[in-house]
C-alpha cells in the first residue's frame, strides 16, 4: 500500500463528502416565527431562561425533516403534543410523520446545553429538507465501511475495503463547475469549514435543493459495490453477536438543576417515540420517578409510552424509583427503592422488572444480593467497575454473592466507546464483543446506545446506521432487542455452565470522595431516614392514618438518593433543593411523631423517656430546661451543658421500643460548671488532652487504646479530575496535623465532663467538644464546623494499639471484613472505604471501634483508622461542604469477642433517646432472640408489615412479642403474601441465618 492507512481512509472520505449534498432534494427556510408579539427571521438573539417559537407548517413529503439550532436544547411540540427535540448532538427532526397537514409548531428552548452549559441564546437556522432516501442509503453504507477499514487489523480485508470504495467513489460524478460546487459546499461536511474559516471566505448563495443528473447510474453501481462488500462475509465471517438497545442515560440531577431534568425528560422521550416510530428501535428506561414525572407534567406523552410498553418497543428496567447510590443509601432505603418502584411498574404497565439496572452507580454493597432477591430480581446489569483505576474487576459474567449467600447474575458490558451511552460504530461494535471475557460462557453482548447523561437519547443518524453495519464483513451479528430479550437468549441456564463466583462487595476503584462529599447532604439523609422509620413505627403501634404521607416523604428520600445527589457530584443548586427538602422531611417527620405521642400520652406532671433504637441502652437524654425528675424515688442527676441544654442520666437501662416514666418534682437551677486542667476519667477510662492530642488509657484492659495520640490532619486534594467525586491516591501523602488553637475545660458535673478544642485555619472555625459521660464506656467527640476551604480533606486519625490483618466496616444490614495491610494493588485501591455507623480493629481480647452519626467515609492503614470529616471539592459545585457541620465520632473499647456490642453502642450513639411530656405507655412489642434490626413496621396494603434483618452473623430461633392478635404471613420487600405460617397469636417464632432479611405480614 503506497501510503499509510488513515491517509487513504481521509481521502475516501473526501470523496464521499462530495456525494453528501445531494441527500437533500429539497432546501426550504423557516422563517416567519411568532415570538411572544413579534415576528422574526432568523438568525434572532433572544434573552432569558426559556423562549419559545411557533408556526404553523405543512409537510409534504413523509422524508422530510426540520434542520435547526434555536441556541439551546428545544422541545418540540406539534399541536400542543411533545413530539421531539433538538440539542448540540441532534439538529435533525423527522417529520414525515405529519405530512398530508397543517400543523402548529411550537419549540420550547432553554439556553443550555445536554451538560448544563450556557449557550449562546441565538436562534441560528430553521430549514425545512426532504432527504433522497437512496442518497442517504449510499453515504450511510460507505460510512460504515470506511469507519469498519479504520479498525481493523486484518490487511487483507482493508485493502479489499478499500480498493472497492475506491472503485465505487471513482465512478461517481458530481456537477464540478465553480457556481454548483460552490453552493454544495456548505453541505459537504469534509470541506464546509475549510470553505468558511479562511481569511476572507467565498459568498456562498442559498440553495433549495439538489439533484444529480447521473443519479439513476449511481444507484445502480452502488447495487454493485454492496453486494462485493456484502460478500466479504464469505471470507471474514462476523464475529459474535451485539443485542442492540436504545436508551438515554437520564441523570436525574447532575450539572443541572432538577427543573430541567422534567424537561429533558419530554424532549428525551417524545424522541424516542418518534424514533420507535419510524425504524422500529427498542427503548429502555428505568426509573419510577421519572415516569411519574411525565404522568404528572406530560399525561398525553406518558399514555404514547404506555402504548409502546404494551407492544414491546419500550422497556421499563430496573424496578427501583430512581437509579440510587446503593453504598450510602441504608438497607432499607434501597428496600424502599424497590417496593415503590416495582408498584409503580406494576400498577401502571402491568409488569415488575427483574432486572436490576445500575449502570452509573459507583459500586455495590455486599448486601445488594438478598434485597434484588426480596424484589423478584436475578440479575445485575453495570458498566460502572470497568472505570476502576487500578485494577481491572475480573469477570463481566458471574455469580455475585450476597452477605447473607443470596445469588444474583453480575452482568457487565465493557464498551469504551461511551459505555452506556453507546454510539453505532464499527469501535463500539467490534469493542464490546472483543472485550466481553466471558465469551465462551455467553454467546452474545448487550450494547445500549444513545446520548445519555444528559439526555437525549437514540439520534436519527444511530438508527440508520444499524442496517449499514449489520451487512458488513467482521462485525458482530447486531440484532435490535429488549434487555429482557437478552437475558432470556443468552443467560437462560446460565448457572448450568459453570459460572464463576464473586463473594464480596463491588467495590469501585473510583470516586471515593462520594462518601464524604456535600456531608450535610448526606448528614439530612441519614436523620430523614431514620425520623421516617421512627414515625412508621410508632403510628404503626399506635394506629394512626399516616401511612400515605409517609410513602409520599419516602419517595422525596428516594429521589434525593440517585446517584449524583447522596453521593455529592451535581451543582449547587441541586443541594441547596436537597437540604432544603430533606429538613423539610425531618422536621415534618418529627413533628408528626411528637402529635403521635403527645395524643397517646397521658397529661400529667410526668415526662416520659422513648428508646427508638433496636437494642437496650443506659438513659441519657437532654431537655431545654431544667427539671427535677425521679422514678421509684430515685432523683435524677442532671447538669447543665455548653450549649445551654440540660443533660439527665439514670442508673437503669430502657429496652427497645420501650418507654419509662419519671415524675416531675419541680422546677429547678443549675449553673455551668467549668472544671480545670486537661483529663477526663470516669470508671472505664482516663482521656487526656494535650496540644490537638487525645489519649485513652483503658481501666478495664490496663492499656494505652492508642500507639500515640489521635489528632485531626488535613490533607490537601487535588484529584487529577473529578474533584468532587475523588480522593487523589498520593493525598495521604500531603497531610498536616491541625494543632488548636485553645483547649478549655467547659464542662464538669456528676453526669459528664467535656473540654472544648478551638481550631481555626485558612478561613474555616471547627470546634471540638471531647465528652466523657461517667457511666458510659464511649468516649464521644462532637464537631461544630464552620467551613471556608477549598480542596482538602478532613480526617481524624486514631492510631489504635491493636495488631490485625482485618478491619470490620457496617454495612447497614451485617458488615463486611476489609484487609488493613496494603500488600497487592487491590489492598491499596482500597484507601478508602465505605461505611455505615462504624468500623472496628480487634485482636484476641482487646479492639476499638469508632461510632460516628451521620459520616460514611474512612480508611484503615494497618492500625490507623481515619474517618473523613470533611471533604471540599470545586467541581461541580465550587462551594461543596462550605458552612455549618454538626456531626460527632464516638470511641468504644471492647474485648473484640462480641459484635453485638458494638452494634448496641452504635445504635446508643445514633438514636437519641425521645422525650415525651406526660406519661406514655408503648403497647408491649417486643423481638428476642438474636441481634435484629427493626427496619419496618408499616402499614401495607394487605396488612401490618414487619422487616427485621439480622446483623451480627448469628443463626438462631427469634421470638415476636406483638401488642395484639395477628395472622402471621411470610412476605417479601414488595409485601408479597407468600403464605400463612401462624394462625391468630400474639406470639410466634422463626429460625434464622446470618444476615438475612425477614419480612412478615400482620393480618388482623
Amino acid at each position: 500500500m503506497y501510503r499509510k492507512k488513515e491517509l487513504e481512509i481521509a481521502h475516501l472520505k473526501r470523496l464521499l463528502g462530495e456525494l453528501e449534498p445531494y441527500v437533500f432534494k429539497k432546501i426550504e427556510k423557516l422563517n416567519g416565527w411568532k415570538y411572544g408579539n413579534s415576528l422574526i427571521d432568523p438568525p434572532f438573539s433572544w434573552e432569558g431562561d426559556l423562549a419559545v417559537f411557533e408556526r404553523d407548517i405543512y409537510i409534504e413529503d413523509d422524508n422530510t425533516y426540520i434542520h435547526a439550532w434555536f441556541g439551546g436544547e428545544s422541545l418540540v411540540l406539534v399541536d400542543g403534543k411533545s413530539f421531539g427535540q433538538f440539542n448540540p448532538l441532534q439538529k435533525y427532526l423527522w417529520v414525515g410523520n405529519l405530512a398530508g397537514k397543517n400543523h402548529e409548531l411550537r419549540i420550547e428552548v432553554v439556553p443550555r446545553g445536554l451538560f448544563g452549559s450556557r449557550e449562546n441564546a441565538i436562534f441560528e437556522y430553521a430549514n425545512l429538507v426532504v432527504v433522497d432516501e437512496n442518497i442517504r442509503k449510499i453515504i450511510d453504507f460507505t460510512k460504515a465501511v470506511l469507519d469498519l477499514s479504520n479498525e481493523i487489523d486484518d490487511e487483507a480485508l482493508f485493502k479489499a475495503l478499500v480498493d472497492e470504495t475506491e472503485n465505487f467513489l471513482g465512478k461517481i460524478d458530481i456537477p464540478r463547475s465553480t457556481g454548483e460546487y460552490l453552493k454544495a459546499s456548505l453541505y459537504n461536511p469534509t470541506i464546509k469549514e475549510e470553505i468558511t474559516k479562511v481569511w476572507n471566505p467565498p459568498d456562498i448563495p442559498d440553495v433549495d435543493g439538489f439533484s444529480l443528473p447521473d443519479r439513476e447510474r449511481i444507484l445502480e453501481e452502488f447495487k454493485k459495490y454492496r453486494e462485493k462488500i456484502l460478500s466479504f462475509k464469505d471470507i471474514w465471517p462476523n464475529e459474535g453477536k451485539v443485542f442492540l438497545v436504545g436508551q438515554s442515560h437520564i441523570d436525574y440531577a447532575w450539572l443541572w438543576p432538577v427543573e430541567e431534568t422534567k424537561r429533558k425528560l419530554r424532549r428525551t422521550f417524545s424522541n424516542a417515540l418518534n424514533l420507535i416510530e419510524k425504524y422500529k428501535i427498542t427503548y429502555v428506561q428505568s426509573s419510577a420517578q421519572m415516569y411519574e414525572d411525565i404522568k404528572r407534567e406530560d399525561p398525553e406523552l406518558f399514555e404514547r409510552i404506555k402504548k409502546a410498553i404494551d407492544k414491546g418497543f419500550w422497556e421499563p428496567i430496573g424496578g427501583m424509583w430512581v437509579e440510587p447510590d446503593t453504598v450510602i443509601s441504608s438497607v432499607e432505603s434501597i428496600a424502599r427503592q424497590l417496593l415503590y418502584g416495582q408498584k409503580f411498574f406494576e400498577e401502571n404497565f402491568g409488569k415488575r422488572s427483574n432486572i436490576c439496572w445500575l449502570p452509573d452507580s459507583f459500586g455495590f454493597p455486599h448486601t445488594l444480593p438478598q434485597i434484588l432477591n426480596e424484589a423478584g430480581i436475578d440479575i445485575l446489569i453495570t458498566t460502572k467497575l470497568n472505570w476502576n483505576e487500578s485494577n481491572k474487576f475480573p469477570y463481566d459474567l458471574c455469580i455475585w454473592h450476597g452477605l447473607d449467600g443470596s445469588k444474583v447474575i453480575y452482568y457487565s458490558f465493557n464498551n469504551p466507546n461511551g459505555g452506556y451511552n453507546g454510539e453505532i460504530k464499527a469501535s463500539s461494535l467490534l469493542s464490546v464483543w472483543k472485550n466481553h471475557r466471558q465469551r465462551h460462557i455467553s454467546p452474545a453482548v448487550l450494547m445500549p446506545f444513545g446520548y445519555g447523561d444528559g439526555g437525549g437519547g437514540p439520534s436519527d443518524e444511530m438508527c440508520r446506521m444499524i442496517d449499514s453495519y449489520s451487512k458488513l464483513p467482521k462485525i458482530p451479528k447486531s440484532k435490535m432487542s429488549t434487555v429482557k430479550e437478552f437475558v432470556k437468549e443468552t443467560l437462560k441456564n446460565i448457572e448450568d455452565k459453570n459460572l464463576p463466583i464473586w463473594d464480596g462487595e463491588l467495590y469501585l476503584e473510583l470516586h471515593r470522595g462520594v462518601y464524604t462529599s456535600e456531608s450535610r447532604t448526606k448528614a439530612l439523609h441519614r436523620r430523614a431516614e431514620v425520623a421516617l422509620r421512627n414515625l412508621e413505627i410508632f403510628s404503626t403501634l399506635f394506629d394512626e392514618d399516616l401511612q400515605k404521607e409517609i410513602d409520599e416523604k419516602w419517595k422525596v428520600v428516594l429521589r434525593n438518593e440517585f446517584h449524583d445527589i447522596l453521593p455529592g457530584s451535581s451543582i449547587k443548586e441541586v443541594y441547596t433543593r436537597a437540604e432544603n427538602e430533606l429538613k423539610g422531611i425531618l422536621d415534618w417527620a418529627e413533628e408528626k411523631l411528637g402529635e403521635v405521642f403527645e395524643k397517646n400520652s397521658e397529661k400529667s406532671d410526668f415526662i416520659s423517656v422513648v428508646n427508638t433504637s433496636n437494642f437496650p441502652r443506659k438513659i441519657v437524654f437532654t431537655l431545654d430546661e431544667p427539671l427535677e425528675l425521679e422514678r421509684d424515688e430515685e432523683r435524677l442527676k442532671f447538669q447543665k451543658t455548653f450549649d445551654g441544654k440540660y443533660v439527665y442520666a439514670s442508673s437503669e437501662e430502657i429496652q427497645p421500643l420501650k418507654s419509662f416514666n419519671f415524675k416531675v418534682v419541680s422546677n429547678s437551677h443549675v449553673n455551668l460548671k467549668k472544671g480545670m486542667g486537661n483529663v477526663l476519667e470516669n470508671d472505664y477510662m482516663i482521656v487526656k488532652v494535650a496540644d490537638g492530642g487525645i489519649d485513652i488509657f483503658s481501666k478495664k484492659f490496663k492499656r494505652s487504646v492508642f500507639k500515640e495520640p489521635s489528632k485531626i490532619w488535613i490533607y490537601k486534594n487535588v484529584p487529577y479530575y473529578w474533584d468532587n467525586w475523588d480522593i487523589d491516591v498520593n493525598t495521604e501523602l500531603e497531610g498536616k496535623v491541625l494543632a488548636p488553637d485553645s483547649i478549655e475545660f467547659v464542662e464538669d458535673g456528676d453526669i459528664r465532663g467535656a473540654i472544648k478544642l478551638t481550631y481555626e485555619y485558612e478561613g474555616s472555625r471547627i470546634e471540638e467538644f471531647v465528652i466523657l459521660y461517667k457511666n458510659s464506656d464511649v468516649l464521644t467527640l462532637e464537631y461544630k464546623i464552620d467551613w471556608h476551604t477549598r480542596r482538602v480533606l478532613l480526617k481524624r486519625i486514631f492510631d489504635v494499639n491493636v495488631l490485625s490483618r482485618k478491619a470490620l466496616f457496617d454495612v447497614d444490614g451485617g458488615y463486611v471484613e476489609r484487609s488493613t495491610t496494603r500488600n497487592t494493588n487491590f489492598e491499596k485501591a482500597r484507601f478508602e472505604a465505605p461505611m455505615h455507623r462504624w468500623v472496628s480493629i480487634s485482636q484476641n481480647g482487646f479492639g476499638v471501634a469508632v461510632m460516628n452519626d451521620v459520616k460514611y467515609g474512612c480508611s484503615v492503614n494497618v492500625s490507623k483508622i481515619g474517618i473523613s470529616l470533611l471533604k471540599a471539592g470545586i467541581f461541580p459545585n465550587f462551594f461543596s461542604d462550605e458552612g455549618y457541620h454538626k456531626f460527632r465520632l464516638g470511641v468504644y473499647v471492647h474485648d473484640g469477642s462480641r459484635i453485638e456490642e458494638i452494634i448496641k453502642r452504635s445504635e446508643e450513639f445514633s438514636f437519641p433517646i425521645e422525650v415525651v411530656n406526660g406519661k406514655f405507655d408503648i403497647p408491649n412489642f417486643e423481638i428476642s432472640g438474636g441481634s435484629f434490626k427493626l427496619n419496618a413496621l408499616r402499614r401495607g396494603e394487605s396488612g401490618i408489615v414487619m422487616r427485621l434483618v439480622e446483623v451480627a452473623g448469628r443463626s438462631g430461633r427469634c421470638k415476636v412479642n406483638l401488642w395484639k392478635e395477628f395472622q402471621i404471613h411470610r412476605s417479601n420487600i414488595l409485601e408479597d403474601d407468600l403464605g400463612k405460617i401462624e394462625d391468630s397469636t400474639k406470639t410466634f417464632e422463626f429460625d434464622y441465618e446470618p444476615f438475612k432479611m425477614y419480612t412478615f405480614l400482620l393480618k388482623e
